[in-house]
């Protein structure tokens, strides 16, 4: 919550009962954990990633409402070892 209190129009994020608050940070925990996952499961094949933005709806839940994923050259490498292959 101190990190999120840093960020542009954190007074609207932050607002409510003390309850609101931390199902909202929790919220943005679970959405970043997922991001986080996703980039651990495929690594070797992504380059960066924007997410754009994170949006947190009026019940309290938090989607990605555009997200940009850079993949590296993986795939094109693992084609040229199998024709290297035979």
């Amino acid at each position: 919550e101190r990190a999120l209190s840093r960020l542009a129009g954190s007074g609207l994020l932050l607002e409510g009962t003390a309850a609101e608050r931390r199902a909202r940070v929790r919220a943005i925990g679970d959405a970043l954990l997922r991001v986080a996952a996703f980039l651990h499961d495929w690594r070797d094949e992504i380059a960066a990633v924007e997410l754009r933005p994170l949006a947190v709806l009026m019940g309290g839940e938090v989607e990605v409402r555009e997200a940009s994923v850079h993949v590296t050259d993986a795939f094109q490498r693992s084609l040229d070892s199998l024709a290297a292959a035979r």
